[in-house]
């Protein structure tokens, strides 16, 4: 179940719509240190 290029395009102006510009980068900074996390979780089970 992947993502295809149009679907990430429309979460990414969606998102710029919702928030602006300015926190997207803040937003994506903690969307990624979370799934880091997630995936150290995952790994130590």
């Amino acid at each position: 179940m992947g993502l295809s290029g149009g679907e990430i395009l429309l979460v990414v102006l969606v998102a710029l719509m919702l928030f602006g510009a300015k926190s997207i980068p803040e937003i994506m900074r903690g969307i990624a240190k979370g799934m880091h996390e997630f995936r150290k979780a995952a790994d130590e089970i």
